[in-house]
């Protein structure tokens, strides 16, 4: 786990010399965006199948577009700590890194959104990229449930992508729900739907 906390004086260090991990298979990163960013740009950790992040405003995804120190990553966790953001990886990075990031991560099977405002943005990248993604877990995140539809629907009929298998989603938002026709379509569609 790298923790903010272990060396306040990290971040006036330069970083020129990538770190090798070569036997790190997991990984949960914490803290803000400022301190971490030098640490995981210059990290090559090729056996690491799962990342928890719970950096704010998601600043481990720019870094896997540019230098993609995970290539074999299996199972992510986005989580943005205060539910009150409401810029989005999209509006701070850009919708093109998101997509570089997304489209290098290949081996991707597992995915988790936490307070994730506008996801709309990542289902959009969703239905192309990230072809083995097979599990979905939303919780308190910014989107519409046919937005939600559309993205499963999309997998689903793709010959590119797999479709998904399971979906949760826990929290919606206030006044947001699934109606009666759009959890049949998603109960037709997946093995395992749960909200």
């Amino acid at each position: 786990m790298l923790n903010s906390f272990l060396d306040p004086t990290y971040r006036a260090l330069p970083m020129t010399t990538p770190i090798s991990l070569p036997h790190l298979i997991s990984c949960e990163v914490n803290g803000s965006q400022d301190s971490y960013v030098p640490i995981l740009e210059h990290i090559q950790a090729p056996s690491v199948r799962s990342i928890d992040s719970r950096v704010i405003c998601n600043s481990i995804l720019p870094v896997i577009a540019t230098s993609n120190p995970f290539p074999n990553l299996e199972s992510l966790s986005l989580s943005g700590r205060n539910p009150w953001i409401t810029e989005t990886a999209v509006d701070r990075y850009g919708l093109s890194t998101l997509q570089t990031a997304f489209s290098n991560l290949p081996s991707l099977s597992k995915l988790v959104l936490l307070r994730q405002p506008r996801t709309s943005s990542i289902f959009r990248l969703l239905t192309t990229y990230c072809p083995r993604l097979t599990h979905l877990t939303l919780s308190q995140c910014r989107f519409t449930p046919s937005e939600c539809v559309s993205m499963v629907e999309a997998r689903a009929s793709s010959k590119s992508v797999l479709p998904l298998e399971s979906l949760l989603v826990l929290l919606l938002r206030r006044g947001e729900f699934f109606s009666e026709e759009e959890q049949s379509s998603l109960r037709a569609i997946l093995p395992k739907f749960i909200i």
